[in-house]
């Protein structure tokens, strides 16, 4: 195995939208998108549910998304901040990130990143999909994945995350 972007370009550091007095957690996510290797970076902010809750019963909520390009043809190649998806949606997923074309996928927003709390919770949340979302690259704005999503019901046994699935000709 060979590392061949030695330079973390615009990669790096906290989002300056974000507070330098709050700690956050970021994921990142590899995604091929028309050709283009993306790597999305996705910003946690931990808040209590309630002040008297102890530190296990907090929650996370994403704040911020990120995309960079990689771009192979400097040397050394390097991490450039991407400002459009050229038409694509992406789909982020804790095990499998895919890109497609939005006009392939209806009611589907170009330019977008549709994400899913697919991450380890300490306990079973009531709402699986609390913290998923759409980020639109162009504005910036997170909106919330299904507006009036219920949460599951209490009987519901064993753990699970959910996850994308798309049809056959689209794999």
């Amino acid at each position: 195995m060979e590392c061949i972007i030695d330079s973390l370009g615009d990669l790096g550091g906290t989002p300056q939208s974000l507070s330098s007095e709050v700690v956050y957690n970021v994921r990142m996510n590899l995604v091929e998108c028309a050709g283009r290797l993306l790597m999305v970076s996705r910003w946690f902010r931990t808040m209590a549910c309630s002040t008297s809750e102890p530190f296990f019963e907090h929650k996370k909520r994403t704040v911020v998304l990120e995309v960079f390009e990689a771009d192979l043809r400097t040397n050394p190649a390097r991490w450039r901040r991407a400002t459009e998806l050229g038409g694509h949606a992406l789909f982020l997923g804790q095990h499998c990130s895919k890109s497609l074309p939005a006009s392939e996928c209806s009611g589907y927003n170009k330019d977008c990143i549709y994400f899913m709390c697919d991450y380890s919770w300490p306990k079973w949340p009531a709402n699986p999909l609390s913290d998923s979302g759409v980020y639109n690259i162009r504005d910036g704005t997170i909106t919330p994945l299904m507006a009036g999503s219920v949460g599951i019901p209490p009987r519901q046994v064993g753990r699970w995350r959910p996850t994308w699935f798309f049809p056959p000709e689209l794999v």
